[in-house]
């Protein structure tokens, strides 16, 4: 199947029917995407109806299966009351962008990119800088007795993780470099 002739298919017959605005639902959509380099002009834009949209971001997703188009698409479905999403094109995009970004090919894993992140949130630029005491949200809370439970069971428990005996997850995880989930993933709990 050639979903990109189908894509501009869609688009190039749904532009030639000068829809308008006034008269339906309509959602505007670019026929050169903006991360193609397309532009806002009139000719790059065309309206669309709701379904029409979602298929035309699932046809370029399908095409291209890139960064930009996934994140589009991802977009999409995010935009929408879950109850209606399209399960199977749903699932096919994750395990897509699963596979795609994982493990090193993961941006937050990018030294450059988790500077960026931090820098974005410390000092005056962290929501919570200054909040202390009774001007902190989690002032005077308390956390459950099932909280605690697991909160104890996760960091106070010896696991092994690669032969190795560490006091805690935590630990492992400041240790090895490795994250806590992976830690918990791979690891074996010792009871005493």
């Amino acid at each position: 199947m050639n979903n990109i002739k189908i894509y501009h298919d869609l688009c190039h017959t749904r532009k030639s029917m000068n829809r308008s605005k006034k008269d339906s639902y309509y959602e505007l959509h670019h026929i050169q995407p903006k991360w193609m380099g397309g532009d806002d002009s009139e000719d790059n834009l065309v309206l669309l109806t709701a379904r029409e949209h979602y298929l035309a971001h699932y046809l370029l997703f399908l095409h291209y299966r890139d960064k930009q188009s996934s994140a589009a698409f991802h977009l999409m479905n995010n935009n929408i009351n879950s109850k209606y999403r399209d399960s199977k094109k749903y699932a096919e995009l994750r395990e897509f962008q699963s596979k795609k970004w994982s493990g090193e090919n993961n941006p937050a894993k990018r030294i450059e990119v988790r500077k960026k992140i931090s820098e974005g949130v410390i000092g005056k630029k962290n929501g919570m800088y200054g909040r202390t005491g009774k001007s902190n949200p989690a002032y005077g809370m308390k956390h459950s007795k099932e909280f605690l439970e697991y909160k104890s069971k996760l960091h106070g428990q010896k696991i092994e993780y690669k032969g190795v005996v560490y006091n805690s997850i935590r630990q492992a995880s400041k240790q090895t470099g490795v994250s806590r989930f992976l830690i918990k993933k791979n690891s074996n709990t010792i009871n005493e």
